[in-house]
């Protein structure tokens, strides 16, 4: 736990460690290259040291209901595969995840997702 390595193969890293994980997944219209990964831009341009970084996504945690009041807002480094780890995991409940990418659309997550156990994974590059 918190060695940033995946451990167990599942593209997840560090799932469990202190309160929990919270980690999700999103392919960036106009960066995606086929085979499940996007390009380098962060990388390629000098602002990122990792080989690995696409790009930076806003993470919004929202209430549950209406008026759907932020809870956290993260800026995360969004890796190639996709994947990115978000590091903020907030009390036992349900929240909206929002992406937002300065290109892009504000995404929601379809319906609220509970935040109550060891880590949660959110899925936005599947229908």
């Amino acid at each position: 736990c918190v060695n940033t390595i995946d451990d167990n193969c599942n593209n997840i890293v560090d799932e469990g460690c202190g309160n929990g994980a919270f980690h999700i997944k999103l392919m960036i219209e106009g960066l995606y290259q086929g085979g499940g990964f996007m390009i380098s831009p962060l990388f390629d341009n000098g602002m990122n040291p990792d080989p690995n970084s696409s790009d930076s996504v806003y993470v919004e945690l929202r209430a549950a209901i209406n008026p759907y009041s932020l809870v956290h807002s993260h800026q995360v480094i969004l890796y190639r595969n996709g994947f990115s780890s978000v590091p903020y995991y907030p009390s036992v409940g349900t929240y909206y995840i929002v992406v937002k990418h300065r290109n892009g659309i504000e995404t929601w997550s379809k319906n609220p997702v509970a935040f109550n156990g060891p880590s949660v994974f959110y899925d936005f590059s599947k229908p």
